[in-house]
């Protein structure tokens, strides 16, 4: 990294070329260990109005956050020498409205670089609904993270494993809750949270999806985030044996670049798949915890449709264990997002035929209607035995 300076003339003549060499030893001095090829550029000159030297920081967009500390220290260093070199002049120089505006400046390099955006956690674990051994292993994977200073560094697991990264895979029918946890995991640890799909990372252009996947990986970092793949079958897939195209050869080095970039994470990672069979075993055998996300049995399906039914919903029944029962009944086979999206449909059906207060019949016809358009699985289903829980927050 190399120190361009500049100086109008009116200073040029009271700055020596040993004054010069000074600021230049300085800089190198702070920024020898940077590899980055780049300029740094300081445009010096007196301002007889605001009677200071005015100094303009130019910065280069190869410096990113990392060199944030760096490069105030060195900015510091040249308010000193120049206060030092200058102090026979009648002007102040004032550095800190620079220093502040050049790490700004940094900051909005960095965050315009930012290409995959993470967004704020909508759904908190009050949300979820889960069967006691699932939510068993999200709580105590939730208690973990929040206390896996004390594994790593205060009983020396960083000596054993390295990267500290955490690896998770929700698996298990669509609509049970994959999303919903992942979201819950990032607002309790008050992270962020990324959604990686593999239409976001893909391209026509040979190469180019492996260094989108990087950039991913980047950008999660920069924004403490949580990086959540959906459909992560996609990334984690087998590797292909038999290669008969470039769209092959391209698969396969996303896949291996995922492999490199997981190895030297030290974030967390939350996959989600309806087809954990198509898995890799190389992926598989890194990620910490496989957690299966069933489908709702009956008394969980009791909870999730009071829970989903808005309070203020103008209903002309009470919302009471004999009507929960009837509609846990017919809802046999339902995910979660099945009974969401009934219960959405009873409510537009109420509106549009202007049946208000909402009679437990709009319900029964609606989820009867709703329950002949999908396949029932019993096999999939969870069992009548399973313990519903509830979340106690107190305790996180």
């Amino acid at each position: 990294m190399e120190l361009k300076i500049n100086i109008s003339p009116d200073l040029e003549k009271k700055l020596s070329i040993e004054d010069l060499a000074v600021i230049e030893e300085k800089f190198n001095s702070i920024f020898k260990s940077v590899d980055e090829k780049c300029i740094l550029v300081l445009d010096l000159k007196i301002n007889p109005k605001k009677k200071d030297i005015e100094v303009n920081i130019f910065i280069p967009p190869e410096i990113n956050s990392k060199l944030d500390t760096k490069l105030r220290a060195f900015l510091i260093s040249l308010q000193t020498i120049l206060k030092s070199k200058l102090s026979n002049l009648p002007y102040g120089v004032t550095l800190d409205f620079q220093c502040l505006k050049a790490v700004e400046n940094i900051k909005n390099l960095e965050n315009a670089s930012i290409e995959f955006k993470a967004c704020e956690p909508i759904y908190t674990l009050e949300n979820v609904v889960l069967p006691e051994e699932t939510f068993k292993e999200i709580y105590n994977t939730a208690i973990f993270l929040k206390k896996k200073d004390i594994l790593y560094h205060k009983w020396g697991f960083i000596n054993i494993e390295p990267k500290p990264r955490l690896l998770l895979n929700f698996y298990g029918p669509p609509g049970t809750g994959k999303t919903i946890t992942a979201h819950a995991l990032a607002n309790l640890l008050n992270m962020k949270i990324l959604i990686a799909n593999y239409a976001a990372i893909e391209s026509k252009y040979v190469g180019e999806a492996p260094k989108k996947l990087v950039k991913l990986f980047e950008d999660a970092e920069k924004q403490n985030a949580i990086i959540f793949f959906d459909e992560a079958d996609v990334f984690l897939g087998k590797r292909l044996s038999n290669i008969d195209s470039t769209a092959d050869q391209e698969t396969n080095a996303l896949k291996s670049q995922l492999l490199v970039l997981l190895e030297n994470f030290e974030g967390i990672a939350i996959f989600a798949t309806n087809f954990i069979k198509n898995y890799d075993e190389a992926f598989k055998s890194r990620i910490y915890k496989h957690i299966y996300f069933p489908l709702p049995n009956k008394k969980l399906r009791k909870q999730i449709i009071k829970k989903l039914i808005p309070p203020k919903a103008p209903l002309a029944f009470p919302l009471e264990e004999n009507y929960l029962e009837i509609l846990s009944l017919i809802s046999e086979g339902f995910s979660g997002r099945d009974i969401k999206n009934t219960i959405k449909e009873t409510l537009i059906k109420a509106l549009v035929e202007e049946k208000i207060p909402i009679p437990f019949d709009l319900f029964k016809e609606t989820f009867l209607k709703y329950k002949s358009k999908i396949k029932i699985d019993k096999n999939k289903d969870s069992t009548e035995s399973e313990k519903s829980v509830y979340v106690d927050l107190e305790k996180l």
